[in-house]
């Protein structure tokens, strides 16, 4: 792929017009770069299910008709979106390899949220973003938007004085320094460092933040930080994601997890 390219990667087009808004706005921002939309139909007899079961003969012949649908409804949607200049994509193999090999000149990954996929796609998000280590725009589900969704109009940042976060920071700073409004929230029980931490992070990107503390909600971080992300009224999120365990739905720690099953607005991610 070309260097500095946009990468998006779709299983189902369940997910894929809310991606496609946010790549054309994301496009802008980064000066419009080249985009492909990848599609990796998944090989239904190497494909094992979240539970570790493997599928049966009849469960084969679904999942492949279900691939094949997909692909064709999907090259029919990019063709549509031909004002994007996206390159349409679409191979059979697997997806976690394929990510690998394309990702050296990735800029931003785009993905729906891993809810969306069917089986041979859920791995996606946490391939490219903690092994290829690519910044991603995890987009929500389609029934948590009440429409196309909103990006860096108003952007806030949830902020932990750490170099996860400020790594987040250094990856996404044309999307900062693009948002009209950027509100940097930290959630913790009166953090000493705060805001000075956060300003020392942003103050080469001179941009103009505003800044709020909230207490955690019954020790949930993440269930605070969307609620405050609610009250500001911001539509994109940014945090640093951070990486525990290895089973499907333990892929992220507490925090990134809430935020990523929960979030109405997309989401920027950075891994560790």
């Amino acid at each position: 792929m070309a260097e500095g390219s946009i990468l998006i990667v779709l299983g189902t087009t369940t997910g894929a017009l809310a991606c496609l808004h946010v790549a054309s706005a994301a496009a802008r921002i980064l000066g419009h770069p080249p985009i492909t939309v990848l599609h990796v139909r998944a090989v239904p007899a190497s494909t094992i299910l979240p539970s570790e079961e493997v599928l049966g003969a009849r469960q084969i012949e679904a999942l492949a008709r279900q691939e094949a649908a997909a692909d064709a409804d999907l090259a029919e949607l990019i063709a549509r979106w031909g004002e994007l200049g996206a390159t349409w994509r679409s191979l059979a193999g697997y997806e976690v390899e394929e990510i690998h090999r394309v990702a050296p000149g990735v800029r931003l990954a785009i993905l729906p949220h891993p809810r969306t996929e069917p089986p041979g796609h859920r791995e996606a998000l946490d391939t490219v973003l903690f092994d290829a280590r690519l910044p991603v725009v995890m987009v929500p589900t389609p029934a948590a938007m009440s429409s196309a969704p909103l990006f860096c109009g108003h952007l806030a940042l949830g902020w932990r004085d750490s170099n996860i976060t400020r790594r987040a920071v250094t990856s996404f700073a044309p999307f900062i320094q693009a948002a009209e409004r950027v509100t940097v929230i930290e959630v913790g029980e009166g953090d000493e460092t705060f805001p000075q931490s956060a300003l020392a992070a942003l103050a080469s990107l001179r941009v103009d933040a505003s800044f709020e503390s909230v207490p955690p909600e019954d020790g949930k971080i993440g269930s605070a930080l969307l609620a405050a992300v609610t009250r500001c009224g911001a539509d994109t999120l940014l945090i640093g994601a951070h990486r525990h365990g290895v089973l499907a739905d333990m892929m992220f720690g507490t925090v990134t997890r809430t935020v990523l099953q929960n979030a109405a607005i997309p989401v920027l991610l950075a891994g560790q």
